[in-house]
């Protein structure tokens, strides 16, 4: 079975510790899992990290939803066939705003 959790650039566990939902202003609803690193204290990669304060560890939080999308639509655009209609409507569409 493998282990829910990512690992840092210090190779520090970052574990699953719960499931959470965020709503914004509009009343949509993202459901996230947060990560949170196990120790950062006296980190080297702090600063790159992080902007956390000092003694509050890096929290990570993932949609896993998105990253599904983001996967899809990659596979999408690297097919031969899709970037075959993103050529064709260079030609076809963008002069027209252009001239506009």
């Amino acid at each position: 079975m493998s282990e829910d959790s990512y690992t840092c650039p210090n190779n520090k566990k970052v574990a699953f510790v719960r499931h959470t939902i965020r709503k914004d202003k509009t009343g949509f609803q993202r459901d996230f899992k947060l990560y949170e690193c196990e120790d950062c204290t006296d980190c080297p990669f702090r600063l790159d990290c992080t902007k956390a304060e000092a003694g509050v560890n890096r929290k990570l939080m993932v949609n896993e939803r998105w990253e599904e999308q983001k996967a899809y639509v990659r596979t999408k655009l690297s097919e031969e066939e899709t970037g075959a209609i993103y050529r064709q409507r260079k030609i076809d569409v963008e002069p027209v705003f252009a001239f506009l």
